[in-house]
């Protein structure tokens, strides 16, 4: 999953530094940290360090290394959980908009899922922020570039460090920074055995990378390919598509497991971000304009026949009386 995170700055940066471009949405001096962790052990696997905090989280996660090399770091059926701002693509999911989640309790209980899920990153977050207090409010005069890489810098070894020490954080550690009290026994029993050093793990995890390689370079040759004989709108639209197609296995997986069914939509409403009865209507309106079109073609091509034949008739009784 991937969440951005403000690491404000406790100076205001100085004018060579362009101190607009680190003010935040709340106010506030900070660099904008993406890091795309897992849910699981809530390790970092991908970060993006360096935007200021006017950025967008959007943007900044457009340069991650999943973005631009997805199969290097997902395998088969992987995905990342993101929320409604990052857009969609075929290796991301977020929930569907507030406004569409409001026409049904289906989205709501999808909305619902996924939220239980992120809650993860602000987890990730904390025990990062925890463990290195000076993420909460970077004591550093940022004056100019070589301040902001300085700055950065020491960002990025914290987080190289904290991964470090996840291995070796025993469940005392770990219940300091990370709430697991709204999960049963057996889950955090489950969750402490997957922080533990483990031998085969690690050859698994560095054999799946020498497989993610080899994908991710058959990947870029199938994506040369497509960029030659599709247009960017066809590109952003069959992205946009295999997001929908994604978010819509999830949600009908996790009503299934739940035993839950559909209520006010389908399939394809679904896919339109539209309850059954919105997409019917829009279907009906669609038809219904196709039907006027061809009406009025019809009638066009009638008086079109009409005025032909008068026209040629009396153009020809003239040559005749001539």
């Amino acid at each position: 999953m991937v969440d951005g995170s403000l690491i404000l700055i406790a100076f205001k940066p100085g004018k060579k530094a362009y101190h607009r471009e680190y003010f935040d949405r709340k106010g506030q001096y900070s660099f904008n940290l993406q890091a795309i962790v897992l849910p699981t052990s809530l390790r970092i696997i991908d970060f993006v360090a360096g935007y200021k905090g006017a950025t967008q989280d959007s943007r900044a996660f457009a340069a991650s290394d999943v973005v631009k090399r997805p199969r290097l770091y997902l395998d088969e059926g992987d995905f990342v959980w993101t929320d409604g701002g990052y857009g969609f693509s075929d290796h991301t999911c977020g929930p569907y908009d507030h406004a569409i989640a409001a026409k049904s309790s289906d989205f709501r209980k999808f909305n619902g899922a996924v939220s239980n899920v992120r809650v993860r990153s602000e987890h990730a977050f904390g025990y990062l922020k925890g463990r290195f207090q000076s993420l909460r409010g970077f004591r550093l005069l940022i004056r100019d570039s070589q301040d902001h890489t300085l700055a950065i810098r020491a960002v990025v070894a914290t987080m190289v460090a904290h991964n470090l020490a996840l291995r070796w954080d025993g469940r005392e550690e770990r219940n300091v920074f990370v709430d697991l009290s709204s999960v049963s026994e057996e889950a955090r029993i489950a969750w402490d055995a997957l922080q533990q050093p483990n031998e085969r793990q690690d050859q698994v995890e560095s054999d799946a990378w020498g497989r993610r390689l080899r994908s991710q370079r058959a990947k870029m040759v199938e994506d040369r390919t497509r960029q030659e004989i599709m247009s960017q709108h066809g590109l952003d639209q069959a992205r946009r598509q295999g997001g929908h197609a994604l978010r819509e296995e999830l949600h009908v997986a996790l009503f299934r497991s739940l035993n839950l069914q559909f209520i006010d939509t389908t399939a394809a409403s679904r896919m339109k971000d539209k309850t059954s009865a919105e997409l019917e209507q829009q279907l009906a309106a669609q038809e219904a304009r196709l039907e006027q079109r061809r009406a009025a073609r019809a009638e066009r091509g009638a008086r079109g026949g009409r005025g032909g034949i008068r026209g040629r008739g009396g153009r020809g009784g003239q040559g005749r009386g001539v």
